[in-house]
């Protein structure tokens, strides 16, 4: 799993993720007998049910890479599944430089590169399900193994920058959600910060009042939060490692607050080739 988390403030759009990969292998559970009714003369009978398989956590790695710039623009993180159709999200993600489509004066580009992203991913779906020898029929279209919060700005009706994250869910029918007011959306495993943080959802941290920096710490306050209750709690750590941060504004496009050393060098190579 993991925990993405993006902060729309006045001044901009903090845009933050953990580094924890967790390994999930399915456990095949017995046949198990069930107490139910017969439809035609209701009376009580027993019948024998396959279980499904249930994934359950095996190893963590804390070096994985789950944010990224896009076009210097704008920010895309990504939860869930990290392997689709035999390579990385990181590997798809890099791949696709050069690949995005260009930016015209009739259109929202914000906008279209969310449609771009969402269609290069269900077909990225959909092809791990043929190389798996998954049949399409038989997954239900709102499965969703993976999604992405997209953040930068929009525009508005006369032009203006509209600070936004589009969460984007991958599926057969994917969804796309849009979020444009001040405020905080996360995805991944967000049990700990709405049980505890957002008592009762209850999302009423004063954004308004943000600047930039305070964006960033709160970032950090939910991802520091999940990890170590999961820590101190004795759980399977889902949500953890180095934490990497941008900020996203109007004129200045993506910027790294906090990125992995590794990933900072491999970038700084890329640029100055």
């Amino acid at each position: 799993m993991t925990l993405n988390v993006s902060v729309r403030v006045g001044d901009g759009i903090v845009l933050a993720s953990d580094s924890l990969a967790t390994q999930m292998q399915a456990i095949n559970p017995q046949t198990v007998m069930v107490q139910t009714t017969c439809p035609s003369c209701t009376k009580p009978v027993q019948q024998s049910v396959a279980m499904p398989p249930i994934p359950v956590p095996v190893s963590t790695w804390p070096h994985t890479q789950k944010m990224y710039p896009i076009q210097k623009k704008f920010g895309l993180a990504t939860w869930g599944q990290g392997v689709v159709n035999g390579r990385s999200i990181y590997n798809h993600i890099t791949g696709l430089d050069g690949k995005f489509p260009g930016q015209t004066q009739e259109v929202n580009y914000f906008d279209v590169l969310t449609d771009f992203i969402r269609d290069y991913f269900v077909s990225q779906l959909k092809a791990d399900f043929k190389l798996r020898g998954i049949a399409e029929a038989s997954v239900h279209p709102a499965y969703c193994p993976f999604g992405f919060q997209f953040v930068g700005f929009s525009t508005d009706a006369e032009g203006n920058p509209i600070p936004k994250t589009n969460q984007i869910n991958i599926a057969l029918s994917p969804v796309v959600a849009p979020f444009e007011a001040l405020g905080c959306t996360i995805t991944g495993e967000t049990s700990t910060i709405q049980q505890f943080v957002w008592k009762g959802n209850t999302n009423i941290a004063s954004y308004g009042s943000f600047s930039l920096q305070d964006a960033v710490d709160y970032a950090k306050f939910l991802i520091r939060t999940t990890a170590d209750f999961q820590r101190f709690l004795g759980r399977f750590q889902t949500v953890g490692g180095e934490i990497d941060v941008g900020i996203i504004t109007n004129r200045n496009g993506f910027k790294w607050v906090a990125q992995k050393s590794l990933y900072r060098t491999i970038e700084s190579e890329e640029f100055a080739v």
